[in-house]
């Protein structure tokens, strides 16, 4: 008895049966990037305990399209014609940098590494298995922040100079129109302090 549950441990718990149930752990890095056009933008692609096949890179959102296809062993890209000469891959499996460059607005977008993995070798036919992690947000701006910071601070200043301006000049205005209205008062009053004081002679 004790030597067939032996058996039953050794068999359940062999490198290659723990190798099974150990799940890959898929990492993609940075969750997110903003950059200015013409730019290069770098994803971080690994994948740790089983070896994989292959290696998509797809777009999620704004258009849904497979970017790139990286067979492994054998490193042969297959290149959508929207990023040829601006898609590079570096890296050993299974730890891979991909770096677009060039980017434009209509590159926003978000990008995932989908790995490739056999999935049962003893059925008769073997479907590969997807797994993902999370995705990246690529973000590409069309202008300059510290150049919208400037500008936005260049036309506040303007508008307080005329607001400024606008002020002096209106004190001007109600100080000269007060001036001319008290010295009409006072021309007023004297002239009618001589006409009194002529009638009053003898």
């Amino acid at each position: 008895m004790l030597l067939t549950l032996l058996c039953v441990s050794l068999a359940l718990f062999s490198p290659d049966n723990l190798a099974k149930s150990v799940s890959p752990r898929i990492s993609q890095t940075p969750m997110a990037i903003t950059l200015l056009q013409n730019s290069t933008a770098e994803l971080h692609c690994s994948v740790t305990s089983e070896q994989p096949f292959g290696l998509y890179l797809k777009r999620l959102y704004a258009v849904k399209r497979e970017v790139l296809y990286l067979s492994l062993p054998s490193r042969k890209e297959t290149l959508h014609d929207t990023v040829k000469h601006r898609l590079s891959v570096t890296g050993t499996c299974c730890d891979f940098t991909l770096r677009l460059s060039q980017l434009q607005v209509e590159d926003t977008d978000g990008y995932i590494c989908e790995w490739l993995f056999h999935h049962d070798h003893s059925t008769a036919i073997s479907q590969p298995s997807h797994k993902q992690a999370n995705e990246t947000i690529i973000i590409i701006r069309d202008g300059d922040p510290q150049e919208d910071c400037s500008k936005h601070r260049t036309a506040d200043q303007f508008f307080r100079g005329i607001t400024f301006t606008m002020g002096v000049t209106t004190l001007i205005i109600c100080s000269v129109a007060m001036t001319w209205r008290i010295r009409q008062w006072l021309s007023h009053h004297y002239s009618s302090s001589q006409g009194q004081h002529r009638h009053r002679r003898p």
